[in-house]
């Protein structure tokens, strides 16, 4: 293992370390003061979701619609639907699991990113899949890169950014 991916490894676990303390403090904050377990940090944070997304509708700024893996085809299905949705983003998305018909159809801007060595998807399905999408689409393929852009995660930031850019302002 290389030190970089190392790095890159003990920074997210320790981020994520991190964020798992700051939920299980509030756990215990709440029942120390109250003698009552509360568990609503879930829903406040849904909550929280739901305000900037009024927000955001309500200064008619553009909605994405992004996800990784599973994730990618809850956002791309819903985002299709979703009529303030302007762009679906989906990095590693597992087209030969799920059903991405829907997708496929959808006259809004469609934007890949999947890693040429992924072992859960092939990159052949990906390449298929991209094929069936309606324009506008963009597909970007990482080289030497697994399912989760193990040490490549920086390269899965600047082809979202690339992609954004050269969207940007476009209807």
């Amino acid at each position: 293992m290389d030190l970089l991916l190392f790095a890159e490894l003990a920074l997210n676990g320790g981020l994520t370390g991190l964020m798992y303390s700051l939920v299980a403090i509030g756990v215990v904050l709440i029942y120390k003061s109250s003698s009552v377990p509360n568990l609503a940090q879930g829903a406040l944070t849904m909550l929280g979701a739901y305000v900037v997304l009024a927000w955001t509708t309500a200064l008619g700024l553009p909605i994405w619609a992004a996800g990784m893996s599973f994730g990618s085809w809850i956002a791309m299905t819903v985002g299709v639907e979703h009529p303030d949705v302007s762009l679906l983003l989906a990095v590693a998305p597992p087209v030969d699991r799920y059903d991405f018909a829907v997708v496929a159809a959808s006259p809004k801007p469609k934007f890949i990113v999947h890693g040429e060595e992924d072992e859960l998807i092939p990159a052949k399905e990906i390449r298929r899949f991209y094929a069936s999408l309606a324009e506008p689409k963009e597909l970007v393929m990482i080289e030497h890169a697994n399912h989760l852009f193990e040490g490549k995660t920086t390269l899965v930031g600047d082809a979202v950014e690339g992609l954004l850019a050269d969207w940007h302002g476009q209807p």
